[in-house]
């Protein structure tokens, strides 16, 4: 397994937001509660209906919608007044993408998975705090985004986040994390991480930037689009 250590930082340490495949239901007439969305196959908000929920709110929910047999099937949608969609053209979120703050009553049927994340976050997660790990699909902090906090294995596919599209990183904890090339729970892990704060020998780190905290605008050479799990 391929490895990459960026380095120790300064900064608080906030408690994970959450995130979880979002909860499928049956929709009930009207406007989606605050944190869902309602996905229709027909234009206008008609034919057969399904709504995405979060589990947990603030939080951010995903919906593999091929494994409820809508790929490529939405016409149109409704989106809850705290929430924002965030719809891709492939499965695992990737391919093109598109995000909505308000219900869309036509539109191409295109979709295959979706994103469903707080009007809190700005959509280019440009507004971070102290102790979060955000990640971009494209150099300068540009693409898709997805922000993580608190600790553990982070494996992109589990928190809606493409795997293997990773580009930039700005780390904004006080912990040094780990890029993953490959998937621990089925590749066993090398022994011997490199020490934290990394120091100017180890190959490929030197000249640092000092705290309090660190990005890469473009993550470069063979870590660029290979990241699996990030370990925070």
């Amino acid at each position: 397994m391929k490895i990459k250590a960026i380095l120790m930082i300064t900064g608080s340490t906030l408690a994970t937001a959450g995130v979880a495949q979002a909860q499928v239901e049956g929709c009930t007439g009207g406007q989606p509660p605050a944190n869902a969305v309602q996905l229709f196959d027909g234009a206008n908000f008609g034919g057969q209906c399904i709504q995405y929920r979060m589990h947990r709110f603030p939080a951010t929910g995903y919906g593999k919608m091929w494994e409820q047999g809508w790929n490529d099937r939405v016409r149109s949608f409704k989106v809850g007044a705290g929430v924002r969609l965030r719809l891709f053209e492939h499965g695992f979120f990737a391919g093109f993408y598109q995000f909505f703050q308000g219900d869309v009553g036509s539109m191409a049927n295109w979709a295959s998975s979706l994103r469903i994340e707080s009007r809190e976050r700005a959509p280019d997660c440009s507004n971070m705090v102290a102790g979060e790990v955000g990640v971009w699909t494209h150099a300068d902090f540009q693409g898709d985004c997805y922000i993580m906090s608190g600790g553990g294995t982070r494996y992109l596919a589990d928190e809606g986040f493409a795997n293997d599209s990773v580009s930039s990183v700005r780390n904004l904890r006080d912990t040094a994390i780990m890029l993953l090339w490959d998937d621990p729970r089925v590749i066993q892990p090398v022994v011997g991480f490199p020490p934290f704060p990394p120091t100017v020998s180890d190959a490929g780190l030197r000249n640092l930037p000092t705290p309090p905290w660190f990005q890469w605008n473009y993550v470069g050479g063979d870590s660029n689009d290979e990241i699996t799990a990030i370990n925070l």
